[in-house]
């Protein structure tokens, strides 16, 4: 159908491709991919660092392979440069000496398995696809020394299966463009549970405990991939303690807020010890230029207080679609910019930048009302890491209500 033949309000479904004979629904977005700048990796690189060394916790990054590669219609040829751009950026993330596990591989290794890996008409993976990555990931930090797997006494095992119904993101496109209501999903999903002799010895693996010796503390970061309507629909958390043989606090959120679980962790929870391994989870089609000033809020969530205040600036916007300050002397560009703003809901924050040869351009922070309220906070805090020249000011779109705050320079 021409675009032109959609309701208004139905113009989304141009994207959408209905197979008639396998019954898949392909989206535009479900293979497409491009490698990092190398900005982006540089701000990558000083996340793990500080990671590990102001906390010592070891960061993996964990993508979920694009369901693209697994659509039985689409072309070959796309699918082969899909993985292509996947293998050259999984290099750069390894140049960075990020643990990332090339989940491509052992996903596409028996590509004819690949409907169970990906539902048809989901955006998700599979139970079974989960539990394929989790355990590549297990391997990849077997192999870098930062845990160790035995089978000989397992803590956690697969208990009884069960069968789940799952309606598939795409079946209300479905039921909209053709009228018909398409069958639920169903399959037998595992659980994962706790191996204990003693309610004490239950009540150490599912809270951890010093005690247990080997056992680490392992919080996952990610989307509705690990989180799906409040709770671990597709088992990859539960996968992910099976194939680590330890006990994982699932900290995503869902709506695609993978950098919002990071940056709520980070100024919530994130203190030295409180975790010894960060798994970091997010599909590898969000890998594209523009997620550098996503990374940049992370670093300075990571980066926490100023430790040296050089100076500290108050300022106060006025509401309207296009609040804007700019400085009347530029401030020099040093490790982080801290902005600190009470009840920041809604607007687009950018910073105003200019470069060494005086070129003006802007480095985007994303809009606050992505937060949900159990993840919510007030502070604001960038990272101008890497970055050159000098900060000349702050502009907030769309800000429908005054707003004061201080901005901070730190060394």
């Amino acid at each position: 159908m021409k675009e032109e033949s959609y309701e208004p309000d139905n113009r989304h479904m141009r994207f959408l491709t209905v197979d008639e004979e396998s019954g898949w629904i392909s989206r535009t977005t479900d293979i497409r991919s491009n490698t990092y700048r190398q900005s982006a990796i540089d701000v990558l690189a000083e996340i793990r660092r500080r990671l590990a060394d102001d906390f010592g916790a070891t960061l993996v990054i964990a993508n979920a392979p694009q369901r693209g590669i697994f659509v039985p219609f689409l072309d070959e040829v796309e699918k082969e440069d899909a993985r292509a751009i996947y293998r050259e950026m999984l290099g750069q993330l390894n140049s960075a000496g990020i643990i990332t596990p090339d989940a491509d591989e052992i996903l596409t290794s028996d590509i004819a398995q690949g409907d169970s890996f990906y539902f048809p008409r989901d955006t998700h993976w599979t139970p079974e696809g989960a539990g394929v990555v989790a355990r590549s990931l297990a391997k990849a930090l077997q192999n870098a020394g930062k845990i160790d797997v035995s089978d000989d006494e397992p803590r956690y095992i697969f208990g009884d299966f069960e069968l789940e119904t799952f309606k598939g993101t795409f079946n209300n496109s479905i039921e909209e463009i053709c009228g018909i209501e398409p069958p639920e999903h169903e399959m037998m999903v595992p659980n994962v549970v706790p191996v204990a002799h003693s309610t004490e010895e239950l009540a150490d693996q599912l809270f951890g405990d010093p005690a247990l010796g080997d056992s680490k503390k392992i919080v996952l970061l990610g989307t509705s991939f690990g989180n799906s309507s409040g709770g671990d629909r597709f088992r990859w958390a539960a996968q992910l303690e099976h194939a680590l043989q330890n006990k994982v606090e699932n900290l995503s959120l869902t709506g695609g807020l993978t950098v919002t679980a990071f940056e709520a962790y980070a100024y919530r929870d994130l203190a030295p010890g409180s975790a010894d391994i960060v798994i970091w989870e997010f599909p590898a089609v969000y890998v594209s230029n523009w997620i550098e000033y996503d990374f940049r809020q992370i670093l300075g969530a990571i980066a926490g207080e100023c430790s040296a205040e050089t100076e500290s600036h108050a300022l106060s916007f006025e509401a309207g679609s296009d609040a804007e300050i700019r400085f009347e002397k530029p401030l020099p560009l040093q490790e982080t910019v801290s902005l600190d703003f009470t009840d920041f809901e809604i607007g687009s924050m950018q910073l105003l930048l200019q470069d060494e040869n005086g070129k003006k351009y802007t480095q985007r922070i994303r809009r606050r009302d992505r937060f949900p309220g159990n993840a919510r906070t007030t502070i604001w805090r960038t990272s101008t890491h890497g970055l050159s020249g000098e900060l000349i000011g702050i502009r907030i779109e769309n800000l429908d209500s005054d707003l004061e705050g201080e901005l901070k320079i730190c060394d």
